[in-house]
């Protein structure tokens, strides 16, 4: 070979070389490049990992139990004494019979007061004159003994309501607001007197007299850090009206509407306002032009030793407790 050919092998093998070369040094730099990103992924999980553990969540407990001391506080209303349906009340005295609650606070309207004591009605509304004043006090004393009788440990409290007072009021017109006559009549015909209220040891709340240091809310009471009432009126969403009037726990009937509505304040107090329902027969009342929306039911208070409580509304639909679905054993 001569020196010519040789000089032009070594020519044209110089770039083969170096391309050879750059191709090693760039497999090279792809296996160190796949290499770092498998690192990078393993480096990020070990941080993802690290994150994660300093936000595990703790390990299930045992379910809290009833507090040794705590005990049962029920709320009702609105019996409507003839009016009281019949499936919604055997349900609640079943619950009653179960619960055994220490206290129980009717909220009102133990009877009806339909017919000639409901001096509001119109000629053409007959609703509240199908039943006598008679069935009503008959049917308050049935519902009482029954009470008694499945709860007969329990403290309870009754509420006048603006119904049970329609007797003082027509007693006050039927003797030209003559105090003396007005009052005999009342202490003869009121369904605080003709139910035995006093006999049964049922403390009863008049409407016009203030109770628990509460001068603004007539007819009220307090029991531990609660207040129960049957207020003067109602509005379309009134537990919220409730809560911002009262300013504390309050639970109040005459709505006939099941409701509930937390609130707090600036300094960190909360509280609630709830209505449980009613236990009467729901339907349409003289002075209701939009849709009602009754609701069946009452309300319980799981209490402290301390008085502090959580309370729940329990419905009633259709004769139906929903207790067993929220309390078992």
């Amino acid at each position: 070979m001569t020196d010519a050919n040789m000089r032009n092998k070594a020519n044209n093998t110089a770039p083969e070389n170096k391309i050879q070369s750059l191709e090693r040094r760039l497999e090279e730099t792809k296996r160190k490049q796949r290499a770092a990103e498998m690192v990078a992924q393993e480096l990020k999980q070990l941080y993802d990992d690290a994150i994660v553990s300093r936000y595990q969540l703790p390990k299930q407990g045992k379910p809290r139990t009833k507090k040794r001391g705590s005990f049962y506080r029920v709320a009702f209303g609105d019996t409507h004494g003839a009016s009281l349906d019949p499936k919604a009340w055997k349900a609640f005295v079943g619950d009653m019979q179960r619960l055994q609650p220490m206290q129980l606070i009717h909220l009102g309207d133990i009877v009806d007061c339909g017919g000639w004591l409901a001096q509001h009605q119109t000629m053409g509304y007959l609703a509240e004159v199908e039943t006598s004043y008679a069935d009503d006090i008959n049917a308050a004393n049935q519902m009482l003994d029954q009470l008694q009788a499945v709860c007969p440990k329990a403290e309870i409290h009754a509420i006048e309501g603006n119904h049970d007072m329609r007797v003082e009021k027509w007693c006050i017109s039927q003797t030209l607001r003559h105090n003396l006559d007005a009052e005999y009549l009342t202490k003869l015909l009121s369904p605080q007197a003709l139910t035995h209220l006093n006999k049964r040891g049922i403390k009863y709340y008049k409407r016009n007299e203030c109770h628990s240091g509460l001068k603004n809310n007539s007819g009220s009471f307090v029991i531990g850090n609660c207040a129960f009432t049957h207020p003067q009126r109602a509005s379309k969403h009134h537990a919220s009206r409730m809560a911002s009037d009262w300013g504390m726990n309050v639970v109040y009937g005459h709505t006939h509407r099941r409701d509930y509505y937390p609130a707090s304040d600036a300094r960190g107090r909360s509280w609630a306002a709830w209505s449980p329902g009613c236990l009467c027969v729901t339907r349409k009342y003289w002075h209701h032009t939009e849709n009602f929306q009754h609701n069946q039911g009452y309300h319980l208070q799981i209490v402290q030793p301390n008085e502090q409580f959580l309370g729940i509304n329990i419905p009633i639909i259709d004769g139906v407790s929903y207790l067993s679905d929220l309390i078992s054993g």
